[in-house]
């Protein structure tokens, strides 16, 4: 018989609305949350936490509290979590600096530009995107500006590694002086010599020695 072995790691992967509703099933039927987490085939702490963070107090026929865990409420939980973080997540809660932002740029005369404006902003005590973060947001088209409204943006040169600049003429002085053989730095051939040289005043006289 054949078996086979992998000793590739799963990478993590976030729980999907259809995982919760399998949580809750399966709590609602007395399981614990390491067989939960066994037939996830998740981690135990994940379950747990997860558990712990869409667990809510619910009332008895008894009026007993005790805590459930809803699905629903776990996604929603997760959904304004991951709405308040991420590489969009200025754009909802940065709305009052991007309309700022568009009406200095958009005036004439313009005082500011994106990074001016972005330091400006900043050192108010204003919560703020990076500049980087502006212009990828203007390129994406999230905001009201555009590339026209930043005329120096459309001339601007990025370099690349790919268009590296090449040097065609590059003189080309020959060997360095490090790379002579041996038998020059010994002496002992014919013809070979070294000058100490003294670097003086042009048009003027100066000692030199030769070996």
């Amino acid at each position: 018989m054949t078996h086979s072995q992998t000793n590739t790691h799963k990478h993590y992967q976030q729980l999907s609305f259809s995982d919760r509703a399998t949580i809750q099933a399966l709590q609602a039927a007395g399981d614990t949350a390491t067989v939960i987490a066994q037939k996830l085939h998740r981690s135990k702490a994940t379950i747990s936490r997860e558990i712990t963070r869409g667990s809510v107090t619910q009332l008895d026929s008894k009026r007993h509290s005790h805590q459930v865990y809803l699905a629903e409420t776990a996604q929603a939980m997760h959904d304004r979590k991951r709405d308040r973080t991420g590489h969009y997540a200025f754009l909802k809660t940065g709305r009052a600096f991007f309309k700022a932002l568009a009406r200095k740029l958009t005036r004439k005369p313009r005082v500011h530009s994106v990074d001016s404006f972005v330091h400006f902003y900043r050192d108010q005590g204003k919560a703020c995107p990076s500049t980087t973060t502006v212009y990828r947001y203007i390129d994406a088209g999230l905001l009201e500006l555009d590339n026209m409204t930043l005329p120096k943006k459309l001339r601007r040169r990025i370099k690349g590694y790919k268009n590296a600049h090449k040097r065609k003429n590059k003189k080309i002085y020959g060997d360095s002086i490090e790379l002579r053989p041996a038998a020059v730095n010994d002496r002992t051939g014919v013809g070979h010599w070294k000058g100490d040289l003294v670097k003086g005043v042009l048009l003027q006289s100066f000692k030199s020695t030769i070996k």
